[in-house]
């Protein structure tokens, strides 16, 4: 998504891809900074939790991202969508809340879409501590069109944020559930794939790069032979093309019945 919309606006990218190393991932500080100072650039998109490996970023990360881009004058798009789903007690550090310097250079953006299954609702906001900046943008919210939402989804959203903790705290527990079945399941019937450690999301990040196919064709060849429909991680560029992406946000018999699925189709595979 990132990528389309950038490039659908008739912009450029300039990615500091990550470090995957010991199947972790990890910021090459010394690539971003030598980005976010090229001339060119105005503007940096960081998701946090990080879609799709899973990850909330650390208080010094965040911290550390946001004074880097301050440091350089590039504005920070936050994207927090996911940062409600954080499975371990610790909440994750939105990016207006960083020391009030590089708080000028920060959009932190946030919806209950994911959380609370409302994304056809379109309900989301931008908390923009800058003044001048919040008035450009609420601005170019309006002439984009996007600066009313409809009927149901400010009710919507407040309804979500201020009574769901109760079904929020039982969704957590499910998906830490499903995520620890899946993980056991692959290690010891399908070791070829594994699923990646991550402290967020409901999204499995899945290195399949010990099969030597393409993410997209392993998809497509699931699919066909099996049922089983996952994502390939190729439209994320980077080292997307050895991932995919499972939806772990559904009941446990679906997650069992998709693993076997994937085993069986991996089976196949090597025969």
């Amino acid at each position: 998504m990132f990528y389309s919309v950038i490039e659908g606006n008739g912009r450029r990218v300039i990615s500091s891809d990550l470090i995957y190393e010991n199947s972790k991932y990890s910021v090459n500080w010394a690539d971003l900074e030598e980005k976010l100072a090229t001339p060119s650039v105005r503007m940096t998109v960081f998701c946090n939790p990080h879609n799709p490996i899973g990850y909330a970023w650390s208080e010094e990360e965040v911290k550390r991202i946001a004074e880097l881009c301050a440091k350089h004058q590039v504005f920070l798009i936050s994207d927090e969508i996911h940062g409600d789903l954080v499975l371990t007690d610790e909440d994750i550090t939105p990016a207006f809340t960083v020391d009030w310097d590089a708080k000028n250079w920060v959009v932190s953006l946030i919806s209950p879409s994911k959380t609370f299954n409302l994304a056809a609702l379109h309900a989301a906001c931008a908390i923009i501590p800058n003044q001048d900046l919040r008035a450009r943008a609420e601005e170019s919210f309006f002439l984009a069109g996007i600066g009313e939402p409809n009927l149901l989804a400010i009710p919507a959203a407040i309804a979500a944020y201020e009574e769901g903790h109760d079904w929020l705290r039982e969704l957590k527990q499910v998906l830490r559930d499903n995520f620890a079945y899946a993980r056991e399941f692959l290690a010891k019937e399908v070791p070829e794939v594994k699923v990646l450690d991550s402290n967020a999301s409901y999204l499995a990040w899945v290195d399949i790069s010990a099969l030597g196919m393409n993410a997209e064709d392993f998809c497509k060849y699931l699919r066909e032979k099996t049922g089983l429909i996952i994502s390939a991680g190729n439209g994320y560029r980077g080292n997307g093309h050895e991932f995919v992406r499972i939806n772990l946000a559904c009941p446990k018999e679906l997650v069992i019945d998709g693993m076997q699925r994937l085993k069986q189709g991996v089976l196949n595979l090597n025969n």
